[in-house]
């Protein structure tokens, strides 16, 4: 099974090797991996690590792009993989992701989208704390709080075109919107394994950009779930507490093992 994994990228020099490195050694049987970097004309050294991971890429360009929505379409319409999903280059894969992803797809050919877990690690690599993540629950999903976390989330290319692909007017929420359209195509699935990490820190995107976060979050609930504000609160409030209970329940909460930390050996 061939993946496509499209790594949109500016001035994160830092980050970026440890990036390509979590994706270039993931290794399982079938297992087939492109990965194609679009990075906005960075002038942090950006340019001169991708010309030296280049022989590795399937393609790659270093040049004022339309922004992050915008090159993630490029890259998934340039893209020969059955399966997509997008890391950025902040963030990284854990060893074995995509052999999980490849298990998964092969045995529910009815999911367009799956998505495992996650930890939040910090600028140094270093763990913050687990993200264990329920089975998907559209309620939870629509009306209080995007869950799936984006670079552990993968989907059939068939289901992605069916779909309409990312929509280049969103700047922050393009994975939200992403998500909903690809819920209609098929079924969500969850992968209950770590695979990927979420980098925190002063310069990313969800640090930076809240009240683009909020205005976009707004239009989408006008788009999808055409209920007024007030209705809308009542919901969001509830599904919150749903998803908290029931993360209590399965004991999503408690500290991650010693052998889980070995299992996800983050690349720093």
């Amino acid at each position: 099974m061939k993946f496509s994994v499209v790594v949109p990228s500016f001035n994160q020099a830092s980050f970026l090797p440890a990036c390509l490195d979590s994706i270039l050694s993931q290794e399982g049987k079938d297992l087939e991996v492109e990965i194609l970097v679009y990075d906005g004309g960075s002038t942090d050294g950006s340019k001169e690590i991708l010309e030296h991971y280049a022989p590795r890429l399937a393609y790659w360009q270093s040049c004022p792009d339309g922004g992050q929505a915008a090159v993630l379409r490029q890259g998934f319409k340039r893209a020969c993989g059955e399966i997509l999903g997008w890391v950025n280059s902040d963030d990284l894969l854990f060893p074995g992701a995509l052999a999980r992803a490849v298990e998964y797809f092969t045995g529910q050919p009815e999911v367009s989208l799956a998505y495992g877990d996650a930890i939040w690690i910090d600028a140094r690599g270093e763990v913050l704390r687990p993200k264990r993540e329920i089975d998907f629950d559209w309620k939870i999903f629509a009306y209080g709080y995007c869950y799936l976390p984006q670079p552990a989330a993968f989907f059939r290319k068939s289901a992605y075109e069916a779909c309409g692909g990312v929509d280049p007017s969103f700047q922050c929420c393009m994975d939200y919107d992403l998500w909903h359209r690809l819920r209609e195509t098929g079924g969500v699935g969850h992968i209950s394994a770590f695979m990927a990490g979420i980098r925190q820190h002063p310069e990313a995107k969800t640090s930076r950009l809240q009240a683009n976060f909020r205005q976009e979050e707004a239009r989408l609930r006008e788009q999808y779930l055409h209920c007024s504000a007030a209705v809308y609160r009542v919901r969001h409030y509830w599904q919150r507490l749903r998803r908290i209970f029931i993360r209590l329940r399965q004991n999503c909460y408690r500290a991650l093992s010693p052998e889980e930390m070995a299992q996800c050996n983050p690349i720093k």
